[in-house]
């Protein structure tokens, strides 16, 4: 007979939630001065800490009550040292409302203090970057009670607000000339597609696209894919990122020295990865020096590269993340201190938490032994472990280095890459975690599906076929990746360590496969990708013999909690539990609830409630919800400005109306995620105990 963890005592899935969750975050590092500042959450919740960058204890930034928000969900940076004003620039939220307002701090800590509180009070604001040079710093603040964004400049040394433009479709102030005469602005209204302009004398001019309100209605409009854009050092135009020239994100420029120009495609020269994945953007460094991070297979690759403007190319001087230790995971963060020259960090993989690393300028001067960041010829092979699915998973079951969980000195141990920290799973043998294996597959119209399976390692003895856990990630159009700092790799750690398998696809709609991929979703939520989803439990999974589909709990947050509901209620037969993390439950109330910022993207990429009123009855989990027989656990945070909480109860009080096995978990000081360590220890525990109860052998 099968076996699962529920045959052991429930303290020791207790110790294994909280091993796990014993390795800290570390995320976002900015180097300056010789002092990392980077976000952890050292204190139970995330917030800043600082400290030399030869290593030492993290000093507290903030007072302990302030908690800051998942960097992955604020829409900017969170912060941002400024050493020519002795401060820091910090954006702080109420316990997960995302109404982010910008505070200053001393740079050696202390209280916040409102930025321009007569401007950015009662918005919701995102830090968009700052020139430390000149002291300027650009935000998109959000109006919350009309659907209006604001582009804002202010000069942080005499706080003074500016009003560059506003949209109700993003007036994204994105990029500048060096000497800020000319500022660049970004609309976007479904995923790619994006328009370029500038404000000349209080009017629009644009550089790249047609506007929405100058559309013809039979009109087609190429999808641009504008991401990142630079200035250029010479002032005479911008680099960034497009998708004209291909699927997958490409270098482009724009010649500001010409009324009207076209973007001009941009060679990039000595790029080393191989796989399948897209330019996820272009950082830049000083100068015509840039970092260019790349999504391959799932995992991070970035290089430090030069551009040559006048022969429009990029060349590659350095590979900064994808061999060596950093490879087979996720970049969180890369930062350049101009004076040194070092870059600072953080990179984790699904099997080794974040962990903070400093390259020095080149080889000669790196503390430590041969790995990223050489100047010596990269080793063949492919992009490392494959976290969408192509490839072998090259480094990816290399376990952390032993030793202490806490912070170490420069290159401590022969660590390579100049180590940081040295965060592990507390007490938990590395052999244990899973890595995962490449399971992707072809769907119901023969479109190649990229998903992995993590199992139990053969270490915990436990005996196949293993009951499985199908997860949903959100979005949607986002992707799962080896990434230990995002919840879902614990939470898929645990359940493999508990004696579950765990299947994670990355459908059609998913991110990191190329534009056309990912708009597969717009107009169809609840569709196609619902198919494959099917396609996978009912063709694909119940060939693999180490697999028992007939125990399968299916588990998913956000647009993955949408899809959940969608999957129990139209296709009940396939699970025996499912668990719901803020799901939208009737795409009508979702949509009138959500920021009213936020209602123009979703009429253009999901539907108009009124005159696609019939879709979105059709698409509602809520249409079919009393065809749920399966246990229902839903997860939700009160603070939740996303899918607020009102979307989660209605779904509960109308199944326990009907006398529907369904229980409630809601936590008061969260919102579209469960960050603060007590939250989550009792959120792992809560969806690992269900599934542990509902998955047994008949």
């Amino acid at each position: 007979m099968a076996t699962t963890k529920a045959d052991a005592p429930a303290s020791l899935t207790a110790k294994r939630i909280e091993s796990l969750l014993s390795a800290r975050l570390f995320l976002e590092p900015q180097l300056t001065g010789g002092r990392l500042t980077f976000l952890s959450n050292l204190s139970g919740h995330l917030s800043l800490y600082a400290m030399d960058v030869a290593g030492g204890v993290p000093e507290p930034m903030l007072p302990p009550q302030v908690a800051l928000q998942n960097p992955e969900l604020i829409g900017g940076h969170s912060f941002e040292v400024l050493p020519g004003l002795s401060q820091i620039l910090v954006m702080i939220d109420r316990d997960g409302d995302e109404n982010y307002e910008p505070f200053l701090i001393p740079i050696d800590g202390g209280f916040p203090e409102p930025l321009s509180a007569e401007m950015f009070g009662g918005r919701r604001s995102h830090l968009v970057s700052v020139d430390a040079r000149s002291g300027r710093a650009y935000f998109m603040a959000e109006s919350r009670e009309e659907s209006v964004d604001f582009a804002i400049r202010v000069d942080l040394e005499t706080g003074e607000a500016d009003t560059l433009w506003q949209s109700a479709y993003g007036a994204f102030p994105a990029a500048w000339t060096p000497d800020h005469s000319r500022v660049f602005l970004l609309d976007g209204y479904t995923l790619g597609d994006v328009v370029l302009y500038e404000v000349e004398s209080g009017s629009r001019r644009m550089l790249h696209g047609t506007p929405l309100d100058e559309r013809d209605g039979d009109g087609e409009y190429a999808l641009s894919g504008i991401a990142s854009p630079h200035g250029t050092k010479s002032g005479s135009g911008i680099l960034l990122v497009t998708t004209i020239f291909g699927d997958t994100g490409v270098p482009g420029y724009l010649d500001l020295t010409k009324p009207r120009a076209d973007i001009e495609r941009v060679a990039f020269r000595g790029l080393v990865h191989e796989g399948a994945g897209e330019l996820e953007r272009l950082q830049h460094l000083e100068g015509d020096r840039y970092a260019a991070v790349f999504n391959i297979d799932g995992c991070s690759w970035a290089y430090e590269a030069r551009l040559d403007e006048a022969a429009r190319t990029l060349t590659v001087e350095r590979i900064l993340v994808g061999e060596g230790e950093l490879a087979g995971g996720v970049l969180h963060g890369i930062d350049c201190d101009e004076e040194s020259g070092r870059f600072a960090l953080a990179f984790c993989t699904a099997t080794m938490p974040t962990q903070l690393y400093v390259l020095e300028p080149d080889r000669s001067d790196a503390e430590g032994g041969v790995g990223v960041g050489s100047t010596e010829p990269p080793r063949s092979g492919g992009a490392g472990l494959a976290g969408a699915g192509a490839g072998s998973g090259v480094g990816s079951t290399e376990p952390p280095r032993s030793g202490g969980a806490g912070l170490a000195g420069a290159g401590a141990g022969g660590v390579r890459a100049g180590r940081r920290t040295r965060e592990r799973a507390l007490g938990l043998a590395p052999g244990l975690l899973a890595a995962g294996e490449d399971a992707s597959f072809e769907s119901h119209d023969g479109l190649r599906i990229s998903a992995r399976l993590y199992l139990p390692s053969s270490e915990l003895g436990y005996d196949g076929p293993w009951p499985l856990v199908y997860y949903v990630h959100g979005g949607p159009q986002s992707q799962e990746r080896p990434n230990f700092a995002w919840f879902s790799m614990p939470l898929i750690q645990i359940l493999a360590l508990e004696g579950f398998a765990v299947f994670v696809p990355n459908v059609r709609g998913s991110s990191g496969y190329g534009l056309t991929y990912t708009k597969w979703v717009d107009r169809d939520w609840g569709g196609d990708d619902r198919l494959d989803h099917v396609h996978a439990m009912t063709e694909v999974l119940p060939r693999d013999p180490r697999l028992d589909v007939e125990r399968a709990g299916v588990v998913g947050r956000s647009y993955g909690g949408y899809m959940t509901l969608m999957l129990a209620s139209r296709h009940p037969e396939l699970w025996r539990a499912a668990v719901d993390m803020f799901g939208p439950y009737d795409l009508l109330t979702f949509v009138d609830r959500i920021p009213e910022t936020w209602k123009p993207y979703f009429r253009l990429a999901v539907g108009d409630p009124e005159h696609d009123r019939e879709f979105f009855v059709d698409r509602s989990p809520r249409s079919k919800i009393f065809d749920i027989v399966c246990p229902l656990l839903v997860i939700q945070g009160q603070n939740d400005p996303r899918v607020v909480e009102q979307e989660s109860r209605d779904l509960v009080d109308e199944l326990r109306g009907a006398g529907r096995d369904v229980d409630y978990l809601v936590f008061e000081d969260e919102g579209h995620d469960v960050l603060k360590l007590p939250n989550r220890v009792r959120c792992y525990e809560r969806i690992v105990g269900f599934f542990s109860e509902h998955l047994e052998a008949v």
